[in-house]
């Protein structure tokens, strides 16, 4: 049944023989291409499975405006709770500071454990990542990665065999004597340049 209102159509919600008008497309459907709803007078959903589910596939469309809307809305609330709550800040700067622990254990496991490859220091505060080609500035800028970022880059890409462990002393010896580390350099008769 449909009745005019403003010089539109308006479904009533009654069913008929079985048939109930959906308030979406307005068409006479048997009551079976509905949901139930036992809140409603007619037991029945206003609308059709099938404008629902194309109501639904809109809503959620990638890049839709009520979806992006709902993100944003979500986003807001969140930043404002992150500034105005201190409890609630600390709660998501430890919870990401506990992402990144995870991470980086991964990745120094993966590498070998928490052990320097060249001289055996096992002190987690000295050991560091190094590029083992001595390109990890080009690295970083081709992938766009640094820092926490370089953990769940490795992680996404499988760990793959650029790196090694490190303590500082190595890294940092290995980039002053043009690639070599001075351990390896007095293990395997390198000469070494002064600076």
């Amino acid at each position: 049944m449909q009745s005019s209102q403003n010089g539109r159509f308006v479904a009533l919600s009654v069913v008929v023989d079985g048939m109930l008008v959906c308030t979406g497309c307005h068409v006479s459907k048997p009551t079976s291409e509905y949901s139930r709803n036992r809140c409603r007078k007619t037991g029945f959903q206003p609308r059709c499975k099938a404008c629902v589910k194309a109501w639904i596939a809109k809503r959620y469309a990638p890049g839709s405006v009520a979806k992006e809307a709902r993100l944003r809305r979500r986003r807001d609330s969140q930043n404002l709770r992150y500034r105005t709550d201190p409890n609630f800040r600390n709660a998501r700067i430890d919870r990401a500071k506990a992402d990144v622990a995870t991470l980086r254990d991964a990745a120094f496991q993966a590498y070998g454990g928490f052990v320097c490859a060249c001289c055996g220091e096992t002190e987690r505060a000295f050991l560091q990542l190094d590029h083992i080609a001595n390109d990890g500035c080009k690295h970083r800028k081709e992938y766009k990665v640094g820092g926490p970022g370089l953990y769940r880059w490795l992680k996404r890409a499988g760990y793959p065999p650029i790196l090694q462990v490190l303590c500082a002393n190595c890294n940092f010896g290995k980039r002053m004597n043009g690639g070599v580390c001075p351990h390896a350099a007095a293990q395997y008769g390198i000469e070494i340049q002064e600076v």
